[in-house]
């Protein structure tokens, strides 16, 4: 069954992105902002771009959150998109002029008052934005009406965040540490910036708006760091496949059964002087990628009693037909915990020890490290979370660069898979 018939209609969306700017169509902004104050303008300016990328991006929705945190002047908010401005003055604009339609308040939104609120307590538990969707109206607009011609451009802006538990984006003061990771995402976006990367049949390396990597840490910069924000990051596998670097075919190397790796480093033990099946994700009478989804599950959920939903519903992520009633993981848990008993004490913990965060933090930390060698040899090359894509003419070199830095970096042996 698609996957489409497992996701929320509502999940089809594109994020509000304060980098956004409307180019070409700034006269039609200047026309709508007359008797207004710059904030609104600014403001009015980037949701229309986010409304255009939205667009041409075929996404059904956009998800604007309605709380004041991510709209704070801040290093993310470089250009002072204002909560004021935006919910009590251009949001509810668009709505009038019929060029943007309001679908559903989000969970962390919804309050008796309506328009015009200041504040909001988000739900910790759900975090669904408010949905709205543009219009014929304005679609018009785009074709024939007053916004012909106009395109959408991008400011990166902050490559280096950190958000707290709830995802919301925090401020922080830089240190040697942050300027580094700052100094190196611009040297490697530099040289991405230099290569031709493309996918056969699609315009997505030729839009201005995600051509860069970010890395994103959570509550500190111990904790997450993967490399996030190109369109790459996006593509399923197939469509990897299908990638061109400078006109030449691509391979993708992953490191085996990382996290598990990682995890058992972190405690002081080898994996492999423990068990000689050489496989973390080998367990008798279940298939491996199953083992692989519930060691995930359990590392990275908050409480056990949630381990079948949360199986149940990355199989549904992944357009697996999973009934809504009569499921159960409970044998499958049980025997990922019998086999990983020397680290059953960092599952079901993510919001207290945050051990999968720690994982992702040795991962992309490893990551930088590879990717800073490649492009030192010249190699094209993109992250991949545990993995890296490069030319197929520079597999073995790349082997080499991820072999040595896995053992330079203490971690006991690990094989790649291709």
């Amino acid at each position: 069954m698609p996957l489409n018939d497992f996701r929320n209609p509502l999940d089809d969306f594109h994020q509000l992105d304060l980098s956004l700017v409307l180019i070409n169509g700034e006269a039609v902004v200047v026309h709508y902002s007359k008797g207004r104050n710059i904030s609104f303008k600014r403001t009015l300016n980037c949701v229309i771009a986010n409304m255009m990328f939205a667009v041409e991006d075929n996404r059904s929705y956009i998800s604007i959150s309605r709380r004041p945190q991510p709209y704070t002047r801040n290093r993310y908010n470089n250009r002072h998109i204002g909560y004021k401005a935006l919910v009590n003055h251009v949001l509810p604009f668009l709505i009038d002029m019929e060029w943007l339609q309001f679908i559903t308040r989000g969970f962390g939104d919804r309050r008796d008052d309506l328009i015009g609120e200041l504040a909001s307590v988000p739900d910790k538990k759900r975090s669904r934005r408010t949905r709205y969707s543009v219009t014929d109206v304005f679609l018009k607009q785009l074709i024939d009406g007053c916004l012909q011609g106009a395109t959408v451009d991008y400011d990166p802006g902050e490559t280096v965040l950190i958000s707290d538990i709830n995802g919301d984006l925090i401020d922080y003061e830089d240190d040697s540490n942050t300027q580094y990771i700052r100094q190196t995402l611009k040297a490697y976006n530099s040289f991405l910036g230099r290569q031709m990367i493309e996918l056969p049949g699609s315009d997505k390396h030729q839009r201005k708006t995600s051509q860069n990597f970010k890395r994103r840490f959570k509550s500190k910069f111990e904790l997450g760091g993967r490399f996030y924000g190109h369109w790459i990051s996006t593509l399923p596998v197939e469509d990897r496949k299908r990638l061109l670097f400078n006109g030449k075919k691509v391979c993708e190397l992953d490191y085996k059964a990382m996290h598990p790796h990682i995890l058992y480093s972190l405690k002081g033990l080898d994996y492999h002087d423990i068990f000689n099946d050489g496989d973390p994700y080998r367990i008798v009478g279940f298939e491996r990628l199953d083992v692989k989804r519930a060691f995930n599950v359990a590392l990275n959920i908050n409480a056990r009693r949630g381990f079948t939903t949360a199986v149940k519903n990355n199989l549904k992520k992944e357009g697996v037909d999973v009934p809504e009633k009569g499921f159960s993981a409970l044998e499958l848990r049980d025997a990922v915990e019998r086999k990983f008993h020397h680290v059953r004490d960092c599952f079901y913990s993510n919001n207290i020890n945050h051990y999968g965060l720690k994982c992702q933090f040795v991962e992309s930390r490893l990551m930088n490290e590879i990717v800073l060698a490649l492009i030192r040899k010249n190699i094209c090359c993109v992250p991949m979370h545990d993995g890296i894509i490069v030319p197929v003419e520079y597999r073995s070199e790349a082997e080499d660069i991820m072999k040595n830095h896995w053992v330079n970096s203490s971690y006991p042996g690990i094989k790649l898979e291709y």
